[in-house]
């Protein structure tokens, strides 16, 4: 496996156990793109999309 595949991974397990408000703040700082999924009680189903990848288009 590639050097690029293992950091990504790296990446997204890091970001998964920081949990959403740290590891929104680390994707932010590092320029990742991220996608957290957050259960909310009165919500439901919440994301949090951090990245260039979630930007909107033109």
């Amino acid at each position: 496996m590639g050097f690029e595949i293992r950091a990504r991974g790296a990446h997204s397990t890091a970001l998964m156990v920081l949990g959403p408000e740290r590891g929104v703040e680390v994707a932010q700082r590092h320029r990742l793109d991220a996608l957290f999924l957050v259960r909310d009680r009165q919500k439901g189903i919440v994301s949090i999309a951090v990245g260039d990848l979630f930007a909107p288009g033109p």
